[in-house]
């Protein structure tokens, strides 16, 4: 039996059986850049599968390469870090406890998205001329989360010792002890 391609019209041969409508691969392709939903009724063609089509069969960057690597620049330049974006800020935020935290990057306790830490704990950090240890814990002695003056902040060895403090029911006028 001889059958006729869809796409160019030539014609090759078939037996009874089969429902071959294109003569080769290459047709079966174009005719699925040309009718994806319908032919794959109702799903939609995987987008590898029509790049990579349109890849081979045009041999030249499809519109969708050229356009994802143009929106890649402007993201790049719409979204630069620190001090190149427009909304910086200078590198302070106020977390929603109250804190504040300053940009610093290659410290070893920065969080790990956006490389901030505790202002107190720079300052606490600065005065003792080291960095605090992962156990170290620094306290407002007047209890204002944002008042970071070396005269307001207490250094405490251990979470529990601080915790102990907070649940004393007389508890002792505390002096900053990052000066001695």
């Amino acid at each position: 039996m001889i059958t006729k391609c869809l796409i160019c019209q030539k014609e090759f041969p078939d037996s009874p059986s089969s429902k071959r409508k294109f003569c080769s691969l290459s047709c079966y392709w174009k005719y699925l850049l040309q009718h994806p939903v319908k032919y794959w009724q109702g799903k939609h063609l995987p987008k590898y599968m029509i790049e990579k089509t349109r890849k081979k069969l045009l041999g030249k960057p499809t519109w969708s390469s050229i356009h994802k690597e143009e929106m890649s620049r402007i993201m790049k330049d719409k979204y630069r870090q620190g001090k190149g974006n427009p909304n910086w800020k200078g590198g302070k935020i106020k977390d929603s406890s109250g804190y504040i935290h300053l940009r610093v990057f290659g410290h070893p306790f920065a969080s790990k998205r956006g490389s901030y830490v505790l202002r107190s704990h720079l300052i606490a950090e600065k005065i003792l001329d080291r960095y605090l240890t992962g156990k170290e814990l620094i306290h407002h002695i007047n209890e204002i989360r944002d008042d970071d003056k070396p005269e307001n902040l207490y250094l405490f060895s251990n979470k529990s010792i601080h915790i102990g403090h907070h649940h004393l029911k007389n508890k002792p006028e505390l002096t900053s002890n990052l000066f001695l």
